[in-house]
């Protein structure tokens, strides 16, 4: 069977770590917050959040724990009209909040399939989440969904001005919005103009530039804001500045 479904109780952190399935989260009982595409997302019962595909996530419940389902399952595990819900829903991510109490129907359905035998709980499995999943595209707009107001590339660049100096590669910014790294990178250079590379870069500069101005060294503050080596930092300084970071700025003569 392509699809399964269980429930887990716990309390604290958890690390939801990568999975090669999608997994749907339906919160039935707790609160706390969910580290999801570089925002922290309010949980509370009902809440109903979409994992693709090798994507990460962080829980954090309160004292009193939290009851989740867990619904794993791959594309073959739906109707034609499944795939294409779950195409539309996925393509930034989605986490809908105080979801209608019609979705726990849905996705008990799912795990009562689960848990016939086949060829028949296959079939009624497909149905069943098929269901759920257009359940949910009608529920999109209607319901409060986290992440269908801001735009990626403005909750994106956000992440990045809060976090500038730590390593990022476009898979790990890819896997923490829950998008392709093409996608990402598609949307962040239409509505800035410019490459999620060159904006990194231009916020570790100036950066660079606000250290040295109190007296850090330039190759302690290359360090500071985030850059690998001193040579990499040197060639990006000269580049977007137009004279090396040991030099006077031109203004300054």
């Amino acid at each position: 069977m392509s699809a399964s479904c269980r429930v887990t109780y716990g309390r604290g952190v958890k690390n939801l770590s990568e999975c090669a399935q999608f997994r749907l989260l339906y919160f039935v009982q707790g609160a706390g917050r969910l580290l999801l595409r570089g925002e922290n997302t309010p949980i509370t019962p009902g809440t109903l959040c979409l994992l693709p595909p090798s994507s990460q996530a962080i829980l954090e419940s309160g004292a009193e724990g939290f009851e989740l389902y867990t619904i794993t399952f791959t594309p073959d595990a739906l109707t034609v009209e499944g795939v294409a819900c779950l195409d539309e829903l996925c393509q930034s991510g989605w986490c809908l909040v105080n979801a209608p109490k019609a979705t726990l129907e849905c996705v008990e359905k799912v795990e009562n399939a689960t848990k016939m035998t086949e060829p028949e709980g296959a079939l009624l499995a497909k149905l069943a989440l098929t269901e759920l999943l257009v359940h949910l595209r009608l529920s999109k707009g209607k319901a409060d969904g986290v992440g269908e107001g801001e735009p990626l590339a403005i909750r994106l660049k956000r992440y990045l001005d809060e976090n500038f100096t730590a390593p990022h590669l476009l898979d790990d910014l890819a896997k923490i919005f829950f998008v392709s790294k093409y996608y990402l990178c598609r949307s962040f250079k239409m509505h800035y103009g410019v490459s999620v590379h060159h904006y990194l870069n231009r916020c570790r500069i100036e950066a660079a530039r606000r250290l040295m101005s109190r007296g850090e060294t330039a190759s302690a503050a290359a360090y500071h804001v985030g850059f690998g080596d001193y040579s990499s930092f040197y060639r990006t300084f000269k580049k977007m500045m137009g004279y090396a970071p040991t030099e006077t700025p031109p203004d300054a003569l």
